[in-house]
């Protein structure tokens, strides 16, 4: 009997309209009544996950910043970018100009201007205050460095693809974070974190068995979790090489395909 579901939130809780559709919302709620623990699992910060929840359950958890944070039944617990190495992500940063973004729970400091609305700006009328992320702009580097605070994840993009590619270059060589690298930006979070680590952990601290997971999933960046999950389920929307990987593929996020795997994977077992 499954006890956890794990679901991703781009391109599989949300279709393509970054909405959540009525089915989704049905059968997650089913889900919970049936005393089965939700968690959304993101690579995006709380103040963007809580919105979603907001819109399904308050009994719904999550474990954010692709694993840096959870919150699941009740238990709670961050892993934070090592402070040496923000230090030093902080430096290369201002040598090479490059708008980067530290982040945590509550919190984005940018090294640069950015004139451009953020989507977490768009949400803050919608976020309880308490949940909400405060937005820093031309921050120099010793107020990121002296700042009483722990990073959870670091960003750092660019129009100048080769200032981005120094500082990357460089930044691979930092102990102690696990590197992200894409074409135009890059991510950097604590070496602990994956969204694989982070559910291993939640199932430690809820005294579940990894064999009670169910995750659900659309890109590459969820494989971590599928390899530790009892069950693993890719959105039929997913890269060839993501469906490869895991037990079944259900329905696309625009045929709410979150859905069918509860009531189809999950649900029906329990019965």
């Amino acid at each position: 009997m499954y006890k956890l579901i794990c679901v991703d939130l781009d391109g599989t809780l949300l279709n393509s309209r970054n909405m959540i559709t009525p089915q989704n919302k049905k059968a997650i709620r089913k889900a919970l009544d049936a005393g089965i623990e939700v968690a959304i699992v993101s690579g995006r910060p709380n103040c963007f996950t809580i919105r979603i929840m907001n819109q399904i359950s308050v009994k719904m958890s999550h474990i954010t910043f692709n694993g840096g944070y959870y919150r699941v039944a009740g238990k709670s617990r961050t892993f934070p970018i090592p402070a040496s190495a923000a230090d030093q992500i902080a430096h290369l940063a201002q040598k090479y100009n490059v708008r980067t973004y530290f982040k945590n729970k509550n919190l984005s400091l940018c090294t640069r201007t950015d004139p451009g609305v953020l989507d977490y700006d768009l949400y803050k009328d919608v976020t309880p205050e308490k949940d909400r992320m405060d937005m820093y702009y031309s921050v120099d580097t010793q107020t990121i460095l002296d700042h009483d605070t722990e990073y959870l994840k670091i960003i750092s993009l660019q129009d100048d693809v080769d200032s981005l590619n120094q500082m990357v270059d460089e930044v691979e060589k930092i102990e102690g974070i696990r590197l992200y690298r894409y074409p135009d930006y890059f991510e950097c979070s604590s070496i602990e974190t994956s969204k694989g680590l982070a559910i291993k952990a939640v199932c430690k601290d809820i005294g579940i068995d990894l064999s009670d997971v169910v995750c659900i999933g659309d890109n590459f960046n969820d494989l971590p979790m599928f390899e530790v999950a009892g069950l693993s389920v890719a959105m039929k929307n997913a890269p060839d090489a993501v469906k490869e990987k895991v037990d079944v593929v259900t329905l696309s996020n625009d045929d709410s395909g979150v859905a069918y795997a509860i009531e189809n994977y999950v649900l029906k077992e329990q019965e």
